[in-house]
């Protein structure tokens, strides 16, 4: 084997090594950066006068929701609501996230 034979192994072994070692570091950052495991619950909440489902959207929506109107679709569905029409002392269940296992 010549020596720039040699040589050239030596470069693409060298480059193979520093490619799959970046391929770990950045596997291994990744992973630390990953954020907690949530889990989806819901609350009952009494609807107050003057409630609506904007109002309830707006306290208890986060960032698992595009948007208001995304939150305020589930809030109906869950609740089999026809209307958006709420009235005082009605029960809802509204969707919330959490990291804790409950």
């Amino acid at each position: 084997m010549t020596v720039v034979t040699r040589l050239r192994y030596g470069i693409i072994i060298g480059l193979l090594v520093l490619a799959f070692g970046g391929c770990l570091a950045i596997g291994a950052n990744a992973s630390s950066e990953e954020k907690a495991a949530q889990y989806k619950y819901y609350a009952t909440i009494t609807v107050q006068q003057g409630d609506t489902l904007e109002s309830i959207a707006d306290i208890y929506r986060d960032g698992h929701y595009l948007n208001r109107r995304q939150y305020m679709s589930e809030v109906v569905k869950v609740n089999c609501l026809s209307s958006a029409d709420l009235y005082e002392g009605m029960t809802l269940k509204v969707p919330y996230y959490s990291s804790e296992y409950h």
